[in-house]
Order: C-alpha cells, then structure tokens, then sequence
C-alpha cells in the first residue's frame, strides 16, 4: 500500500482531476494543507488509543474498516500525491 518512487503503479484517474501539464490551484493546495492538518490532529487524538478495535466508515457505502487501517490508507494516498507533485 505504500509508495514507492521506483515500483509505484499506474493508476489511472479521471481526465478531469488529471493534473498533468496544469497548474494547481492555489485553493486546493490550501484545502490539501487544511485537511493534512486536520489529519493530524485526529492521529494526535487516536494517540495511546486502540486503533484496531474502532471501526471506520468510508467514503464507500457499506465499507468499514479498522481506524488504524482506514489511517494507513489515508496516509499512503497523501504519499502518492506527494511523489507524484
């Protein structure tokens, strides 16, 4: 799950929310740091917490996933965005 420069798979996205050969921008640079930052704090928060018992709800209908799981998810997809800026 997490990203690696050399071995990174491509992904495809919509055209739309393709990047490549655009600018960013600067409202949602703005919006990645905001919810980076609001990222943190609710790792600051699960702190000394089990992680592994709470259950998360996804953007998915009927996806639930472990808080620790549904964290490494959100956190390896900021690194691909990160090495693909």
């Amino acid at each position: 799950m997490n990203p690696q420069v050399d071995s990174m798979q491509k992904m495809n996205t919509f055209a739309s929310t393709n990047p490549l050969d655009k600018s960013i921008p600067v409202a949602v640079i703005e919006e990645f740091i905001s919810l980076s930052e609001a990222l943190i704090k609710h790792l600051e928060a699960a702190k000394g917490k089990d992680i592994q018992k709470v259950k998360s709800r996804m953007a998915i209908p009927g996806l639930k996933l472990k808080l620790s799981d549904a964290f490494r998810f959100i956190i390896a997809h900021n690194q691909r965005h990160m090495l693909q800026v």
